[in-house]
């Protein structure tokens, strides 16, 4: 008598989930008249067959053949397994690998003219699937439906499934944002005039510049979607799958493949007023076309963040001549505490100063290089006990999970009776192997003999850059060494200026030097204690 997994999958929430129940129940029947004894029950419910990824039924599966929980995995059809040409087989030939075969009640045992002719019915049956999806989509795009979601100032009529209508009241809200951007406001200023009145966006917490204004290249944002203007666009973007992660990934689609469709129901702005609209924006981003690529303009440009929220502190013009900086969340949706600007070259002049003092003095070095060998062996230890600990607590997980699939298998116990703890161990074997994969990552790290040495360099090359002044070397150093530096809101007009250096050159930067985290001097850096001046 063979020992019998059994695999069910339906796809859609809008299917019954009794047909997991319906599919195990067809596939006892067949182990009990080929004289099988079904050992453990596997499931994926509401997720597609299209991608074998994000699926812990089959996961399971997979992981019981690797342990020899059984010899047979019986499905409805192989379509429940996988649909897709390449993993289909993906999944056969692992199952073959462990000595597990693969049937199903429909379509008999796996072979490779079985498994292929399958796949690529299953791969057909996903292409076909989607097309008549598109052309559903574009039969409601040409009665006036919108194929996509629903916008800001529209509601869903009640009744009359994928009808919409204008919400008077946010309506109201859509052309006043037209008027003003027509007017000559900026997106940031009348996102913060929304948000300093209280008026609720559609998504999210706060009013943004970027909700207005959208990409150019995917014609998002409130004023570039002509649904304001009664025209619907569908099939501006498509979805690929990622074959690595079996997530869907959006594509634009050319221009050439967009679906146009006229609803003057739907119109909100009038004509003159979206032509306004349009050109000033047009003007706008030719304006603005060509940034990409050029080299930061000062030394710690997209390197310093607000102390209130963690936003980046970006240029806001000048002031006699001097460069101001502040928060951009203040600028774009006026969400944010600090909204006070402060001279960009006290926190330049600040920080390098700062870095000058520090860096000059050899004894600092030297007393990182001695930390770092003391932490070093610390953590060395400390990852050693990490490994061991979790290859104890793997190694009895899984001597578990073995006497009890024996005992299912001598008939001591039935695997209803063991399945809830066999779920239990399966869960803390993926803890542990992970907590394993962990520590031996970290090890590695920590381990790597020229960190410490390719870091000391780092750091003589930005000493020497400040002191001849090279603003250019010094900045692609800094940029090595520096994650962010955060600048704390100024209370008051005569307060001194407050950072906090974050990266592998904090660690050079705490009160006491000879305490370096090797975390802090690893390539993935680290937070340490920061400077204040």
């Amino acid at each position: 008598m063979a020992r019998v997994a059994i695999y069910a999958r339906y796809s859609s929430d809008l299917q019954n989930p009794r047909s997991i129940e319906d599919q195990e129940a067809l596939c006892r029947r067949w182990c009990e008249r080929e004289g099988h004894g079904v050992v453990a029950t596997f499931s994926d419910a509401a997720l597609s067959g299209a991608s074998i990824h994000g699926r812990s039924g089959l996961k399971s599966m997979i992981a019981g053949a690797v342990e020899r929980q059984f010899d047979v995995v019986v499905v409805e059809s192989f379509d429940r397994v996988a649909r897709s040409q390449s993993e289909l087989p993906q999944v056969w030939e692992m199952l073959r690998f462990c000595g597990c075969e693969l049937i199903a009640v429909d379509d008999g045992r796996a072979s490779e003219i079985s498994i292929g002719v399958r796949g690529l019915v299953g791969a057909l049956y996903l292409t076909d699937l989607a097309s008549k999806t598109r052309r559903g989509l574009a039969g409601k795009l040409a009665q006036g439906q919108r194929a996509g979601g629903l916008p800001y100032g529209y509601r869903p009529i009640v009744g009359r499934p994928g009808e919409h209508e204008i919400d008077r009241d946010q309506a109201a809200v859509v052309l006043r944002i037209f008027r003003d951007y027509a007017e000559g406001s900026t997106c940031r200023e009348i996102a913060a005039a929304l948000n300093h009145e209280g008026v609720k966006p559609f998504r999210g917490r706060a009013w943004n510049a970027s909700t207005i204004h959208g990409s150019a290249k995917r014609a998002s944002g409130m004023i570039c979607n002509e649904i304001y203007r009664g025209v619907i666009i569908w099939n501006r973007v498509g979805k690929i799958r990622n074959p690595q992660t079996g997530r869907k990934v959006p594509r634009v689609n050319p221009r050439s493949e967009w679906h146009r469709t006229e609803a003057p129901h739907l119109r909100i702005v009038p004509e003159e007023l979206w032509q306004e609209t349009a050109a000033r924006l047009a003007k706008a981003r030719n304006a603005h076309c060509g940034w990409k690529g050029v080299p930061p303009r000062r030394i710690l440009s997209g390197l310093l963040r607000c102390g209130a929220c963690g936003s980046s502190l970006v240029s806001a013009g000048s002031q006699r001549g001097r460069p101001m900086a502040r928060c951009s969340r203040s600028i774009e949706s006026g969400d944010c505490t600090n909204s006070r600007q402060c001279r960009l070259d006290r926190i330049e002049e600040a920080v390098l100063g700062g870095l000058r003092e520090e860096l000059k003095n050899p004894a600092v070095i030297e007393a990182a290089r001695r930390g770092f060998a003391e932490e070093w062996a610390r953590l060395s230890k400390e990852r050693s006990r990490e490994s061991a600990a979790a290859e104890r607590k793997l190694q009895d997980a899984r001597r578990e999970a073995a006497r009890l699939v024996d005992a299912v298998a001598k008939g001591e116990m039935t695997g209803r009776m063991v399945g809830a703890k066999l779920a239990e161990l399966e869960a803390e074997i993926d803890r542990q192997e992970a907590r394993l994969v962990r520590a031996t990552e970290e090890n590695v790290v920590a381990l790597h003999p020229a960190t410490i040495a390719v870091y000391l360099n780092a750091v003589e090359q930005l000493a020497k850059a400040l002191s001849a002044s090279d603003a250019k070397a010094a900045c692609l150093k800094l940029r090595e060494l520096i994650d962010c530096i955060v600048v704390a809101p100024r209370v008051g007009p005569g307060d001194p200026i407050h950072f906090e250096v974050r990266g592998r050159l904090a660690a050079l930067m705490q009160p006491d030097p000879g305490k370096v985290s090797v975390r802090a001097l690893v390539p993935r850096g680290g937070l340490s204690p920061g400077l204040t001046n």
